[in-house]
């Protein structure tokens, strides 16, 4: 083993002092620089031609580095690296070599694992991902290979990255791993490698909670972001996790401001135990959100939205779950059965087990109140009045999940979506359709669908009552024609809720066409130019619009025979432009689009026979 001088020691604990020393905000890095002149005049006196004087050469240069690193000054940080490698280069030097030099001095670890990450961090900037793949490797296997020794370890008293002792520091070596997964997390994200980048987020989370050194408020905003890439991918056992130990942290942030413990907040507990007279429910446990709620008023504004931003991620979860089940179609079943929710989630996400899932009423009820819940417990942060984006979305979640409870429960879907309506009917009044045209868009679908639905439901139920009505030359009774009537105006107000949507999305579609295309305001543009202008995720919507608005035009349900006759030239006009649009699309390459042409060639054959039947 090396043993360093005494005055090394000596040195270091100086420019450790340097190093964590305050600065006025005109030099903030004044005692860092002071730090990093002690280091170079040690620098001159090693003699790096033994292995002692190499082990010390190392050391400090890595020290310099990281000094240099923290204060902006890349080229100064890679000049010291540099001066590293020529000892050990973590892509030239063998493997073996590497960890000779670690167990001749354990301490070493962490000065290489720090030197190689910054290595590959400033690769990985340069776009030179093989190299930085290769450090990241040699990084793994070194972690891997000393994991047993680090865990066994016990932890130096008052040793720190500035201390060198001929042994491992734990805490140090875990803070490298979290900059190590870190690192590579934003190099993969650069690379579009969004996988890759989500599993090393996740072990960046993971180690953090292990050291139990992180800023809290910025944990909680990470792991959202990272359950986000989980519910978009359908991984919702990983997202789960993730709101999981997010919570945990919150609740930490919680017992801190009212110092006082609380109870210990759950999901949902296993079905079985509702009705336990120990039992604490999410529901119970709202019951503290009020107390809650008051606590963290003297947090900053920007820690209460990270805070209440939790709550409305953790509402969508529980919708983006539910939007999950009745997408592979589950159906619920009356009897409870012994299910929680990680069950559930670990079901739904093996292909294999999908078939196997068995979820009770009581139990769904349970997940629509939770996401419930957390979205109108969010919604009061979020008013409309300064977070107007965050406001709408949080109301146009509740319309998803009112629309999913709906079709769970389709003996309720006349109400449910009238709540979706009343929810929403207001809205695009209130927002200026200069700033919020997408936003706008996204309301009057939504209407647009809970009213097509009510008509939907409405003409179903009457045809099963009577097939007959459609019939013109069937004699209505007097029940008959209230509910005819009644009919043709749930059909007169979807269509005309379908033709608010269809025109948003052209105005905005035309709008951004002048823009783009440095036209003047009131220029006539051709269906050619603007419709190329429709956002890629808006085209399949604004098409489906069409199209379903052609359908409540072929079931338009009115007795006068001019009037049926134009209804039915309308559907096809609105079927024709549907397969323009597919068609185009197509032309595109905007995305697959076989099915929708075989679907609408089918109702352009069914209208004009309907149509020349009535000549």
């Amino acid at each position: 083993m090396v043993i360093y001088p005494l005055q090394t020691q000596e040195l270091l604990q100086k420019v450790e002092q340097l190093v964590n020393a305050e600065n006025n905000e005109k030099t903030p890095f004044q005692t860092k620089y002071e730090a990093c002149d002690l280091i170079d005049q040690q620098l001159k006196q090693v003699n790096p031609d033994h292995r002692e004087g190499q082990m010390h050469f190392y050391i400090l240069h890595a020290l310099a580095a990281r000094i240099c690193h923290e204060t902006l000054e890349a080229n100064h940080s890679r000049r010291h690296l540099d001066e590293c490698e020529t000892y050990i280069n973590p892509i030239s030097t063998p493997f073996d070599q590497i960890v000779q030099e670690i167990d001749a001095s354990p301490v070493l670890l962490q000065y290489f694992l720090f030197t190689f990450n910054t290595r590959a961090l400033t690769l990985g900037n340069s776009e030179r991902l093989n190299e930085a793949q290769q450090i990241h490797d040699v990084i793994q296997k070194l972690i891997i290979h000393y994991q047993p020794q680090i865990d066994q370890s016990s932890q130096p008293e008052n040793q720190s990255f500035y201390t060198i002792q001929q042994n491992f520091n734990p805490r140090e070596l875990l803070n490298q791993q979290i900059h190590s997964s870190f690192f590579f997390a934003q190099i993969y994200q650069r690379n579009n490698n969004e996988e890759k980048s989500a599993q090393l987020c996740a072990l960046t989370l993971k180690l953090q909670l292990k050291l139990g050194e992180f800023n809290r408020f910025e944990f909680i905003k990470n792991g959202l972001d990272l359950q986000r890439y989980y519910v978009s991918n359908d991984l919702y056992q990983n997202a789960f996790e993730i709101l999981t130990n997010a919570k945990e942290v919150l609740q930490s942030i919680y017992k801190d401001l009212s110092k006082k413990d609380t109870p210990k907040s759950k999901f949902i507990l296993n079905e079985e135990n509702l009705n336990d007279d120990n039992a604490v429910t999410e529901i119970e446990d709202l019951k503290l959100k009020s107390d809650e709620d008051e606590l963290v008023k003297p947090l900053s504004e920007n820690q209460q939205e990270i805070i209440y931003n939790f709550y409305r991620e953790l509402g969508n979860f529980y919708v983006a779950v539910l939007r999950y089940l009745n997408l592979v179609g589950i159906t619920p079943i009356n009897n409870d059965n012994s299910l929680t929710i990680q069950e559930l989630l670990q079901q739904i996400q093996d292909p294999q087990q999908l078939q196997n899932v068995k979820i009770s009423f009581n139990f769904l009820q349970q997940i629509f109140d939770e996401a419930f819940n957390q979205l109108q417990r969010s919604i009061k942060f979020f008013i409309m009045d300064g977070f107007c984006s965050a406001h709408v979305q949080i109301l146009l979640m509740l319309s998803d999940l009112h629309d999913l409870n709906s079709h769970f429960c389709p003996y309720s879907l006349n109400t449910l979506q009238r709540k979706r309506i009343q929810l929403l009917a207001s809205i695009p009044q209130e927002l200026s359709s200069q700033h919020f045209a997408e936003l706008i868009e996204d309301v009057q679908e939504h209407l647009a669908d809970a009213k097509y639905q009510i008509f939907d439901f409405e003409y179903k139920k009457l045809i099963q009552k009577n097939f007959k009505v459609e019939q013109l030359d069937y004699k209505l009774s007097k029940q008959d024609m209230i509910d005819v009537q009644k009919l043709c105006s749930y059909a007169a107000v979807s269509v005309e809720q379908f033709q608010v949507f269809i025109t948003a999305v052209e105005q905005t579609a035309q709008t951004r066409c002048r823009v783009q295309e440095n036209e003047v305001r009131d220029a006539k543009l051709s269906w050619e130019r603007w419709v190329k202008w429709i956002h890629i995720d808006t085209v399949e919507v604004y098409v489906d619009a069409i199209f379903r608005q052609a359908v409540v035009f072929s079931k338009f349900p009115s007795r006068d025979v001019q009037t049926r006759k134009q209804m039915m030239e309308r559907a096809l006009m609105g079927f024709e432009y549907c397969e323009k649009m597919w068609k185009w699309a197509k032309k595109e390459n905007k995305f697959e689009v076989d099915e929708n042409l075989k679907l609408v060639a089918e109702m352009l054959v069914l209208m004009r026979v309907r149509i020349s039947q009535m000549q």
